[in-house]
């Protein structure tokens, strides 16, 4: 069986073009992409979830830096 280079969810979502004004990116794209699968694998299940499932990725990684 032949094996196919290794591709990331960063490297599958960074092709994808941002169609949001620039004025109005607070995060990445990919970033709010990448957070949003993560929180749903987790169980999230409404855009609140989401959110507080970022935040505590975001005091997790300030308390791991």
């Amino acid at each position: 069986m032949k094996l196919r280079p290794k591709i990331t969810l960063i490297d599958h979502f960074e092709k994808l073009s941002d169609p949001r004004v620039d004025r109005t990116k607070d995060h990445k794209l990919i970033d709010i992409l990448v957070i949003a699968l993560c929180a749903m694998i987790c169980g999230a299940d409404n855009f609140v979830a989401m959110e507080t499932y970022g935040n505590q990725i975001r005091m997790v990684k300030a308390v791991w830096s």
